[in-house]
């Protein structure tokens, strides 16, 4: 199973000049486990809506033809489907809002798991990378055009050219795939070393401990206070990470417990002593009349107490019990 966890904040120059977010994220689970990121053009005024409309686009297409796409012989083939599926979209997003399609540029980064076989697909800046048998390792580095600070966008001529391609058929090897913008790659990749922050490592590992909900908060105020701040450009990061087991209590450390505490804004009544204590008692399903009388503590504080380790994915409720994960 394939956790995914993304964010994509306003900038701080955009925020001055009060530039919508034009980095975007998608992702789309199932047969196929899809995510997708796009950087829209600063010099492209709705490039916000191409920016969306691609990562939606290319999910679909990646969920709905992944063989087809991953059996092409000719690399040219499968560069033409990709980009005249997006082009096709970004001229109906065109059409319908009146306005030349160069309006919508962006970037386009996706990756896509199938079974046993992967997918990457890299159009203009912005970085993708992996962790495998442990380490941080970049798979496709930014692309700029004629000039250092210009890249290749979905509405550049002859875009498909640039599409960069890759694929395996043994994804066993790789524990997450990561896509990030240009702002993003500011704070968390050194170009110069090819290294990725320790950061990513990091979410990695609380991708198989937490729900995905609560790490998505915990991202989102990440970036906000730290990640932007060595940017005027917004911030965008998406993560799948493989998972073996659901979110378990008995694996979190303190300062996990204290993550919980702090994403739930400090729940009333709700304290790490006291769910130290109920998961212990629920080594076998209770009710919440037995646990408050287990516990010697008031039904509502119970009831504050399991709602918060629901809320975490840490225990569940079924036929009047609570029973832990």
């Amino acid at each position: 199973m394939w956790s995914i966890i993304g964010t994509a904040v306003q900038g701080r120059g955009h925020a001055k000049k009060n530039i919508p977010v034009q980095d975007k994220i998608y992702y789309k689970r199932g047969e196929v486990t899809v995510m997708a990121l796009a950087d829209g053009a600063g010099s492209a005024s709705l490039s916000h809506y191409g920016a969306e409309r691609v990562t939606e686009t290319i999910c679909a297409l990646l969920y709905d033809c992944f063989d087809d796409i991953f059996e092409m012989n000719e690399v040219e083939e499968a560069q033409h489907m990709v980009m005249d599926t997006v082009l096709n979209e970004l001229h109906q997003l065109a059409e319908s809002h009146q306005e030349p399609v160069k309006a919508f540029a962006s970037t386009l980064l996706a990756v896509a798991v199938k079974g046993n076989n992967v997918l990457i697909l890299h159009l203009g800046d912005g970085e993708i990378g992996t962790i495998k048998h442990g380490k941080r390792m970049n798979l496709s580095s930014a692309e700029n055009g004629e000039y250092a600070n210009a890249t290749i966008f979905t509405t550049s001529q002859h875009a498909w050219r640039h599409l960069r391609l890759f694929k395996s058929r043994d994804v066993s090897s790789f524990s997450s795939f990561f896509l990030m913008s240009d702002g993003t790659a500011a704070s968390l990749y050194s170009k110069e070393r090819n290294y990725f922050s320790p950061f990513i490592s990091k979410l990695a590992e609380q991708s198989s401990i937490h729900k995905e909900q609560v790490l998505n908060g915990l991202l989102e105020e990440s970036f906000e206070n730290l990640v932007k701040q060595k940017t005027q450009d917004d911030c965008a990061l998406v993560m799948m990470t493989m998972v073996n087991e659901s979110p378990s209590y008995a694996k979190l450390t303190r300062s996990d417990k204290e993550l919980l505490v702090h994403y739930l804004n400090n729940p009333k009544h709700c304290s790490i002593k006291k769910w130290d204590k109920m998961t212990e008692l629920l080594q076998q399903p209770l009710t919440l009349k037995q646990l408050a009388k287990a516990m010697l503590v008031k039904r509502s504080y119970v009831k504050a107490n399991v709602n918060a380790l629901m809320k975490a994915g840490m225990i569940t409720y079924q036929k009047g019990k609570y029973y832990l994960n």
